[in-house]
């Protein structure tokens, strides 16, 4: 194979004439290099270098060691191992083919010989090997330090890592076991109104207690989902309407209600701190349908609908008689607890509409983007 336009690309021989160019050519041989295979190793002795003509090569400070130094990689055109031609020390670096190579192989004596170098050239070429070896050990020094504080980063943030998957996972824990026993609190109280209920004779105080009781239980049954869920979860939000509405089904004094109920919320999800407070907003509001918008057994229709994602609308409707009488006002106390749900607790609107039934719409930003704002 011809090499001579090959050897007239390399730096550092573009200031040579034609004819030592010819010479350099006599005496290089062509070496083919597999992926992963040795040219040479450091420590090892040396006595020629190489001019990349195809492929890559890496080199390698203490190869063999747990932790190795990747220094550089090389491609075509560039020369390594020319060390070997100017001092007799060992090999300063290993070298691995990354990609199949192609290489040609320059022996020191052929070399000294073409080149036919004077002692003071020589001396003066052996005092710059000294000194690129003694800065690469500094480069590879430096190296090793970085990479250490490398390692000790990656443990320090693997370390953190478990930490706070500990700490969520305790947190969820926590979570559940707090509802749990919130859960468990309100039915002992609940347990403790059912022995007083038999003994209110007086109508309207009964009705007001028997209402407490289903406040309560409600309250009690909101916090089931959040024991399954944590309270770092967020919440499904059809199938826990659907578990508030059968509760209201089963509380309702009239169990057999001709009230059909639809639930849109596909796909919506309640944030920790939000699914509290609409629960028991869509509890009370289906309470207040089932209670005043079909009396006398008549047939009827609640939609629940929840939709939105910067801003949540949460839409309450029922095509009973409406509310005569309270045109503009939320002035009962379910409704009063709804509003003041939506306002102070999430920080909403409350919209009140008498068109065919009653619909009340809440709209409020998620838990995630109104702590942005605090």
């Amino acid at each position: 194979m011809i090499f001579l336009k090959y050897l007239r690309q390399i730096p550092i021989f573009t200031v040579l004439s034609d004819a030592d160019i010819v010479n350099l050519q006599d005496i290089c041989l062509e070496k083919d290099a597999e992926a992963g295979e040795i040219i040479f190793s450091e420590g090892s002795s040396g006595d020629n270098f190489f001019i990349i003509i195809r492929g890559s090569v890496e080199i390698w400070k203490n190869y063999s060691a747990p932790s190795p130094n990747l220094l550089s990689v090389y491609g075509p055109g560039q020369i390594f191992g020319e060390l070997a031609i100017i001092d007799d020390f060992a090999r300063s670096a290993t070298v691995v083919v990354r990609q199949p190579s192609k290489l040609l192989c320059i022996n020191r004596d052929d070399f000294n010989r073409v080149a036919r170098p004077s002692p003071i050239t020589l001396a003066m070429m052996r005092s710059l090997s000294a000194m690129v070896r003694e800065r690469t050990e500094i480069f590879v020094e430096g190296l090793r330090t970085r990479n250490r504080d490398i390692e000790q980063l990656r443990h320090n943030l693997k370390k953190a890592g478990e930490e706070c998957e500990a700490a969520r996972r305790n947190r969820k824990h926590f979570d559940r076991d707090l509802h749990r026993r919130q859960e468990e609190n309100l039915r002992l109280v609940l347990s403790l109104m059912d022995l007083q209920t038999e003994k209110i004779r007086d109508t309207d105080a009964a009705q007001v207690f028997r209402d407490t009781q289903n406040r309560i239980r409600t309250l009690a049954d909101i916090h089931a989902p959040m024991v399954l869920a944590g309270e770092s979860s967020r919440v499904t939000a059809s199938p826990y309407f659907d578990r508030i509405v059968r509760n209201r089904f089963q509380t309702s004094e009239d169990r057999h209600l001709n009230i059909r109920v639809d639930i849109q919320a596909d796909d919506m999800f309640l944030e920790p701190g939000d699914a509290f407070p609409v629960g028991l907003m869509v509890s009370e509001l289906v309470a207040n349908a089932f209670q005043h918008a079909f009396p006398d057994d008549r047939t009827g229709h609640v939609r629940i609908l929840m939709e939105g994602r910067e801003t949540i609308t949460l839409s309450v409707r029922d095509d009973g008689i409406g509310l005569p009488g309270l045109p503009d006002t939320t002035d009962t106390l379910g409704l009063r607890l709804v509003s003041g749900l939506a306002e102070e607790q999430l920080g909403g609107s409350l919209e009140l509409k008498h068109q065919g039934g009653t619909e009340l719409i809440i709209r409020f930003a998620p838990e995630h983007i109104r702590d942005k704002h605090r």
